[in-house]
């Protein structure tokens, strides 16, 4: 029964990484190539297709939350099939155009193709297809991306054998049959939606003994599967730094998409079809580090890896600026590809990692929206630049000054703060207004324990609790051990086991884990979570995702097997004394 809904979702990456592989190689990656050849051939100023290529870069982002809220209702299906015969008929039109008006009118009508084909609704896609492998799966998706980067040498070769024009019908025509059938996997009707409910915060203290009720909301917002609405991530400062980092570095990847074969071509006088080369180069090191990433985005902290590649990135824009060297620009241009495809998949996974994946496409959506200021923002610098007296040099300074506002924006970076969920006033139940009045409550302990997630306290000096190997949750033990137990009692929901499962390092940090109760966690350290404050009825939620019984447990417990502890257990039990 698992194989069936995990074979769609693959074919569903292969299928936008087609459909990314398309419009990456005969759209943006080939816009320098086409800024060569429209030019030389109209007359036109380079900044009439550079401003083109703007258009389809600001079209990209800008129309991103209409196209967000179109997947959530029609589903990527439907979408990505007018994108591509938006774009096959933007094509077809820039190539009967007679000045330069109609020909930016056309590649507006481009833009909107772009858009409702291309990486947005395609990672809401993917996304909503394997949610528990979606860092591979982001991964794997933009692999088309790169992949596109090595058509460019044919875009180039088409160019000079066969004029802009000719070639343009000719792309238009690959858009519209591959683009249909590579779309035709994709899901056909929207997700249903997921009920929202706000996040309840996750005191830095447990309640006072004894037995305070905390919050009254016991689970963990986006930590157990209920995710950020759109307004609640519009105000939180992780949405705006995600923006700024992801943004930042765009203007590097735009501007160097449109001008790394103007550089070479025109600055350096290569051979157009080497500095196609140049290109396809760099896109092979972009498909490197997806995969790469993919592997390995689950395991590593995905803010600090989006840092070290904007650093990369920086240091990369000063070697470009001050080098003259060809083979050394090719060189830099490939580490920047690989800098580009190690931190492109976890810049989006970070999002569904602080903000969940139900409202997933609208929030891709609105950061796309602003995002795509970056796009819009590089080649249109560089051009400015270019014009002037400090040429490219002085472009790419400007290129890598705008990267390290990037760097520091992903070292701030931090998990969205959650937001408490608060008991109205007066609301508390009579229970806790005797409690506080001194009377005594009896209840089931154990059982509203493991029920609401309420701590408990023992009275530690008891000297019947004072044995070795005896772990008593008393008051200072429940106080230590809260974050680690709500994580586990949130194991209770379904969602919440697939994104720990699909995260579990992400998960533990999330609830505040300390960093030894998260190494417990990770190794499967059960008697060390018992040391560090775990209470047995929650790290038994753990020990069942794994398949494991009590019996096993008590086993691990006492140094025996799970069969040994059975046994003893039917036999009467451990004897002392």
């Amino acid at each position: 029964m698992r194989r069936g809904p995990a074979r769609s979702g693959w074919w569903v990456v292969v299928g936008g990484s087609v459909l990314l592989t398309v419009q990456n190689g005969l759209i943006m990656a080939a816009f320098g190539a086409y800024l060569v050849a429209v030019t030389a051939d109209t007359g036109w100023a380079a900044g009439v297709v550079a401003l083109g290529y703007a258009v389809v870069q600001l079209g990209n982002g800008f129309i991103a939350p209409l196209t967000g809220w179109a997947c959530d209702r029609v589903g990527t299906r439907l979408v990505a099939a007018c994108g591509s015969l938006l774009g096959a008929t933007g094509f077809a039109l820039a190539a009967l155009s007679a000045d330069e008006t109609q020909f930016l009118g056309a590649v507006a009508v481009i833009a909107l193709g772009c858009s409702a084909s291309g990486i947005m609704p395609l990672t809401v896609a993917a996304v909503q297809a394997l949610p528990q492998r979606r860092t591979l799966a982001l991964g794997l998706l933009p692999s088309g991306i790169a992949l596109g980067g090595l058509a460019v040498p044919l875009v180039a070769l088409a160019l000079e054998s066969f004029g802009w024009r000719a070639t343009f019908v000719g792309v238009a025509v690959v858009i519209a049959g591959v683009g249909l059938v590579a779309g035709s996997v994709l899901p056909t009707r929207a997700p249903a939606p997921v009920p929202a409910r706000p996040p309840a915060a996750i005191p830095d203290e447990p309640p006072s003994c004894p037995g305070r009720a905390g919050p009254a909301g016991a689970d963990i917002g986006a930590d157990t599967g209920a995710d950020t609405a759109l307004g609640t991530a519009l105000r939180s400062g992780t949405f705006w730094l995600l923006v700024a980092g992801h943004g930042t570095a765009l203007v590097a990847v735009s501007a160097m998409n449109l001008h790394l074969v103007p550089l070479l071509a025109h600055h350096h006088a290569l051979p157009l079809a080497v500095a196609g080369a140049a290109v396809a180069a760099m896109s092979i090191a972009q498909l490197l580090g997806q995969v790469v990433t993919g592997l390995i985005g689950d395991r590593v902290d995905k803010r600090r890896l989006a840092a070290g590649c904007m650093a990369v990135q920086t240091a990369v824009l000063l070697v470009m600026a001050s080098v003259s060297d060809a083979r050394a620009l090719v060189a830099a241009a490939v580490v920047h590809g690989l800098a580009w495809g190690l931190r492109g998949p976890i810049m989006t996974a970070m999002r569904t990692d602080y903000f969940g994946l139900s409202s997933f496409g609208t929030i891709m959506g609105w950061s796309m929206g602003f995002v795509s200021l970056g796009l819009v923002t590089g080649p249109l610098l560089v051009t400015a630049l270019e014009a002037g007296p400090g040429g490219y040099p002085a472009a790419m300074q400007a290129l890598a000054a705008v990267s390290a506002v990037g760097l520091v924006a992903f070292l701030l970076l931090r998990r969205p703060a959650l937001v408490p969920e608060r008991r109205p006033r007066g609301a508390a139940s009579e229970a806790a207004r005797r409690r506080d009045a001194g009377a005594t409550v009896p209840d089931d302990r154990n059982a509203r324990n493991v029920r609401k997630g309420i701590t408990m306290c023992n009275d530690a000096g008891d000297p019947a609790l004072q044995r070795p190997g005896t772990y008593v949750f008393d008051g200072a033990t429940s106080r230590r051990g809260y974050r680690m137990n709500k994580m586990f009692m949130s194991l209770r929901d379904t969602a919440s086991r697939a994104t720990f499962g699909a995260d579990e390092a992400g998960y533990c940090d999330r609830f505040g884990l300390t960093p030894d109760q998260r190494r417990a966690v990770l190794e499967r350290d059960w008697t060390a979570m018992l040391e560090l404050g775990g209470s047995i009825f929650y790290v038994y939620k753990l020990a069942m995702m794994d398949g494991h019984s009590m019996q096993y447990l008590g086993g691990v417990f006492t140094g025996t097997d799970e069969e040994s502890f059975t046994a003893a257990m039917r036999a009467g039990g451990r004897r002392d004394g």
